[in-house]
């Protein structure tokens, strides 16, 4: 309701045929005639020639080839040319939309003003509250689905982090595609102990053979046995 207001108290003071922006671009766009020819064709199309660029304007389709005519709805620089070579005003030829009946047109209507809540007509049936919220079967979301874009986002901010982590720490860790695998058996490359074909065959008993005890481990076996106290008989048991 202040906006209405105060652009109708502008459009009063304003005395122009166009509003006043539109007014500002068309008057620029005067200075600037100096550094362009107009040529006439006999017909409703000029050339318009600046020192590196030509242009042509046609007056009764109210067109330019620099496109900026029909896409503001404004004359550009080229058409302002010629229509000050044809002493004409180029306000007289701009969009209806930027005429200054227009605006007033625009302007013209008016909001009422309101009373408070305390001058409100009082509702005599109840107040509408929210449906009830109905807990869904199954276990809630915590996070929400993540666009293809976003978690690809994610990803490559992560990937940076743990790069610059690495570099700060002058830790850099080789990947295990490139390790080559050998055999602790034989020695070869591309397999490991467990399908190495120098691998020794199982005993008879379908278990592996044991190593033999060492020398050392023999006379440990033959001192505990020798310390250790003789069974007794049956007759000093009855004794």
């Amino acid at each position: 309701m202040t906006r209405i207001e105060e652009e109708r108290e502008k459009k009063l003071k304003w005395k122009g045929i166009v509003c006043p922006r539109v007014n500002e671009t068309l008057r620029l766009r005067e200075k600037k005639i100096h550094e362009f020819i107009t040529r006439a064709s006999g017909s409703s199309e000029y050339e318009v020639t600046s020192a590196k660029h030509s242009f042509v304007v046609d007056m009764e389709k109210k067109q330019c080839s620099c496109g900026i005519w029909q896409l503001g709805g404004t004359p550009c620089v080229h058409a302002v040319c010629v229509y000050k070579a044809r002493n004409k005003d180029p306000r007289k030829y701009v969009h209806k939309d930027f005429l200054l009946s227009t605006w007033f047109m625009a302007y013209n209507n008016y909001l009422q003003p309101l009373r408070g809540p305390v001058f409100w007509t009082k509702n005599p049936y109840p107040a509408i509250l929210p449906p009830d919220m109905r807990v869904l079967p199954g276990r809630p979301k915590r996070c929400r689905n993540k666009g293809a874009a976003k978690r690809a986002e994610e990803a490559e901010k992560q990937a940076e982090l743990k790069a610059k982590k690495k570099q700060d720490d002058g830790v850099f860790k080789a990947s295990r595609k490139e390790d080559v695998m050998h055999c602790k058996i034989c020695g070869g490359v591309g397999h490991n102990t467990r399908t190495c074909p120098r691998k020794p065959a199982p005993s008879d008993g379908g278990s592996s053979s044991q190593p033999e005890p060492s020398s050392e481990a023999k006379k440990r076996k033959t001192r505990a046995s020798s310390t250790q106290p003789a069974p007794s008989t049956r007759e000093d048991a009855d004794l």
